[in-house]
């Protein structure tokens, strides 16, 4: 019995042992477990940290997400507002568009057909007539100073004799003198008998001196040039006539203008001063450069056609810049230029002027001396010509010749054109003719629209024709 409960101790004891290998084995692997839970534990706490600021940007990104879409609702609808506020402009842009044509449209015919409603027409008429006869002194006066330089000379010429016929050498002396009278006089005079000598004439003076005082077509022959036809317009009254009775014109319009200033009314015989004084001033032998009267001739050419010429010299035509410019190269020349508008009226003006040659496209350089209308040519400026085929245009982006017609000394586009398209006077074409045509357009004031132009050059000096 012993033996048994010996082994019976034993086997406890070995269970014992048993058990406190199993506890200890299993205290280590609880004591791994709990370290792993542990880790664990720290593990899960930053998943969820990390997860809670997920969840915070989320709703960042949602706030975000909703301001930026009501943001982009605003802006569709300024854009809707925008594109409606563009239309109703484009609309309205059209419809000023349409009441400003017909605005300039209407202001275009008051300008034609009415008088300036802002100044008494007695004040008004004293005022132009005042200016024309100012503009018609300074002409006179320059006519007086011309006449002025001739007597001197005459004058100098008989001191002269007289001192040759006192000396005793009379008849050699008498011999100098005729030959010196020979040279003074204009080459044309010294063939006026002979039929043939109109050939070697430098312009229509030339021809007039020479006894001709018919209106029509001349051969010249200008120092250098060939020989070509001119339209000569002369006048029955001899030029030494004009400058003969200079003096008595003058006081004659001194006296006009103090009766006009005291009797207002009587307007008949001041605007028959005004004509007499007009048509004085073309007793002239003119040469006729350009001339427009019916718009049978297209004057929108090339610059070679304006160079050589073009047209009829019997109706409408351009002379020709080199002939125009070997004709004014030969002594200092007035350029006359005559306008007339659709109701008749009659205006000119009068120029000195300079003219360059084809190395500066022919250049002008004016300066006004006289005139009943206001000036509308840049003056003490050089002015190169035009056509549509070689701009001189101070506009260099736009070329005149294209927007205005036809070749001329343009300074800048939209100005005076009197080379321009001609253009009846018609209320079917009142758009066009207000944008194009014949025009004389001064600085300040209204715009002529014309019915014919002519322009027209004289010598200042007979005797530069030696």
């Amino acid at each position: 019995m012993s033996d048994d409960v010996h082994l019976l101790a034993t086997g406890l004891l070995q269970l014992g042992r048993g058990l406190q290998d199993f506890v200890i084995k299993t205290k280590t692997q609880m004591d791994d477990i709990f370290q792993r839970l542990n880790i664990f534990d720290q593990s899960f706490s930053e998943i969820l940290q990390q997860t809670n600021e997920m969840k915070e940007e989320k709703q960042q990104l949602k706030k975000a997400t909703t301001r930026l879409q009501a943001t982009e609702e605003e802006m569709r609808n300024e854009s809707l507002q925008l594109n409606s506020k563009i239309d109703v402009l484009s609309i309205e842009k059209i419809q000023l568009k349409n009441k400003l044509g017909k605005l300039e449209e209407k202001i275009t015919e008051l300008v034609q057909t009415q008088l300036d409603i802002h100044e008494p027409r007695e004040i008004a008429s004293l005022k132009n007539f005042v200016e024309q006869q100012d503009g018609q002194l300074k002409h006179l006066l320059k006519i007086v100073q011309l006449q002025h330089a001739e007597l001197t000379k005459q004058q100098e010429q008989i001191q002269d004799l007289e001192e040759k016929i006192n000396s005793p050498n009379f008849q050699e002396d008498s011999q100098l003198f005729s030959a010196k009278e020979d040279d003074r006089l204009p080459k044309l005079k010294k063939t006026a008998k002979n039929s043939n000598s109109r050939g070697n004439a430098t312009d229509c003076t030339w021809i007039y001196n020479a006894g001709e005082r018919s209106n029509g077509i001349y051969s010249i022959k200008p120092n250098g040039s060939k020989a070509f036809n001119v339209y000569c317009e002369m006048e029955g009254e001899n030029i030494v006539l004009q400058f003969s009775s200079a003096y008595n014109l003058m006081y004659s319009i001194h006296t006009e203008i103090l009766y006009f200033a005291s009797s207002k009314n009587d307007l008949k015989q001041s605007n028959g001063c005004i004509n007499s004084l007009s048509s004085s001033s073309t007793e002239n032998p003119w040469t006729i450069i350009q001339k427009r009267s019916d718009g049978s001739v297209d004057f929108n050419q090339t610059w070679e056609s304006y160079i050589d010429g073009f047209g009829n010299l019997d109706g409408e035509f351009w002379l020709g810049l080199q002939k125009i410019y070997s004709i004014v190269d030969q002594a200092d020349y007035i350029l006359r230029i005559e306008l007339e508008d659709w109701k008749a009226n009659k205006r000119y003006i009068e120029y000195t002027f300079k003219m360059g040659g084809p190395n500066r496209d022919y250049a002008l350089f004016l300066s006004r001396i006289t005139g009943n209308i206001p000036n509308a040519l840049p003056e003490q400026k050089e002015i190169k010509f035009s056509t549509k085929d070689h701009s001189n245009s101070t506009e260099r982006k736009l070329n005149c010749t294209e927007s205005d017609s036809g070749g001329w000394w343009y300074n800048v586009c939209k100005e005076t054109n009197l080379n321009g398209k001609y253009i009846r006077s018609s209320s079917k074409r009142k758009l066009e003719r207000k944008k194009r045509g014949l025009y004389w357009k001064p600085q300040k004031g209204k715009p002529y629209l014309l019915k014919s132009t002519k322009l027209i050059i004289y010598p200042t000096d007979f005797e530069t024709f030696d």
